[in-house]
């Protein structure tokens, strides 16, 4: 991705920032860039958004980077804020806090919803948490409302462990 900042054109691998010469910018300016490459991300207006996120998402589980998952976390987050309802955020928000190492905290975010993509990502956190019971009664739960791939992928997990 590419972005202009201080009229000067940056990008963005995935992992890091990179100036015009495809050189990593200094710690400092990779702060600032992210910040205001938040501030874009967060707004509202935005079509792409929820593209962008998750492009941000699989980058980061695919680099494992954390720095990208904390990006994704914070923008998501800084979302909820605005539209607490939204659904897919939240499991996004969840699926990088889990990959981010924090899998009571991916739980505890997905508490209130019933959507079958949160549903799906509680399973997983509850996997991670090694509460066994608990993520198959969800996973049943998140098939029934309509989960599809992601948690077949997750019911399969709870089968290959108590197998």
């Amino acid at each position: 991705m590419q972005r202009i900042y201080q009229n000067r054109i940056y990008h963005w691998n995935g992992k890091v920032w990179l100036d015009r010469d495809f050189l990593q910018v200094p710690e400092k300016l990779a702060g600032e860039l992210s910040a205001h490459y938040l501030d874009e991300l967060l707004d509202p207006g935005r079509p792409d958004w929820m593209e962008t996120i998750v492009h941000l998402r699989r980058a980061g589980e695919d680099l494992a980077n954390r720095a990208t998952l904390r990006l994704v976390a914070r923008a998501c987050r800084a979302r909820l804020a605005v539209r607490p309802d939204e659904s897919p955020t939240v499991a996004l928000l969840s699926s990088a806090l889990r990959h981010l190492g924090q899998p009571a905290r991916a739980e505890e975010v997905t508490r209130a919803y019933l959507d079958p993509a949160v549903l799906t990502s509680r399973a997983a956190a509850l996997c991670d948490l090694g509460l066994w019971e608990e993520a198959k009664k969800t996973v049943a739960l998140a098939l029934r409302h309509g989960g599809g791939k992601h948690a077949l992928q997750v019911r399969g997990r709870i089968h290959a462990r108590r197998g």
